[in-house]
């Protein structure tokens, strides 16, 4: 729960700080998709629009391009709550005294995913 907590709490301010310029409705907006846990499901829809439509952040007036905002998100969840949660299950193996392969693999699936899944999705 607190990578969760933090995860957000790192992700509000770097949205707060990426939309200071922008009115209060966009700000509001911004802050409700990160609080509702949408916000990297949202820059995936930007950077897909953003690349249909061959748009760059000075045609749409943002400070920057959808393609950073979504690296940047990417990276604050693997820094709060991927690797942390895979060494929380690595130190669980290691301190278990029985061998169980149901922990190799729940670990061997933590990894892959998340090194994975980002390198896939940028």
């Amino acid at each position: 729960m607190t990578c969760i907590a933090v995860n957000l709490a790192i992700q509000m301010v770097m949205t707060a700080s990426l939309y200071q310029k922008k009115t209060w409705y966009s700000q509001l907006k911004e802050q409700l998709a990160v609080l509702t846990l949408v916000k990297p499901a949202l820059d995936a829809l930007r950077v897909a629009h953003a690349d249909r439509k061959k748009t760059t952040r000075h045609q749409k007036n943002e400070f920057v391009e959808a393609r950073f905002e979504r690296s940047a998100t990417i990276i604050i969840e693997m820094i709060t709550e991927s690797i942390p949660s895979t060494i929380i299950q690595l130190l669980a193996f290691v301190n278990s005294e029985t061998f169980n392969f149901a922990s190799i693999l729940a670990v061997i699936s933590s990894i892959s995913t998340a090194a994975f899944i980002p390198a896939v999705i940028m």
